[in-house]
């Protein structure tokens, strides 16, 4: 497949990502929700977007995910902590939103009052 010009591909991109969306379970994430994740807000730039997305790492992968295993994709240590940051913030809104997270079973979850 022939790649695009820089700033096609950037425009066609910016369109793709305006048209996905991210299920609420981050669970159910495919490997193209996970690079949408990555890219908004600009977290990481596109190539470590890559390397995430060519490695098939999914939402459930994502929540299993520590530093040394980006680090052993070769992704530096400081875009590894802001991926592993920005993940366990959406976890955390996620938990607040809820009580808990999807990922949880509802019999420990813990009520606010």
């Amino acid at each position: 497949m022939a790649e695009l010009p820089e700033t096609q591909s950037a425009e066609c991109e910016g369109v793709l990502n305006s048209q996905l969306q991210l299920p609420e379970d981050v669970k159910a994430w495919t490997k193209d929700h996970v690079k949408h994740w990555l890219l908004m807000d600009n977290t990481v730039n596109p190539t470590i977007a890559d390397i995430i997305y060519d490695q098939d790492i999914s939402g459930e992968s994502l929540l299993l995910l520590e530093t040394s295993d980006l680090q052993s994709l070769k992704i530096t240590l400081g875009p590894a902590k802001l991926i592993l940051h920005k993940r366990d913030e959406l976890v955390k809104l996620k938990k607040d939103q809820t009580g808990y997270y999807e990922g949880e079973s509802r019999g420990r979850r813990n009520c606010v009052a």
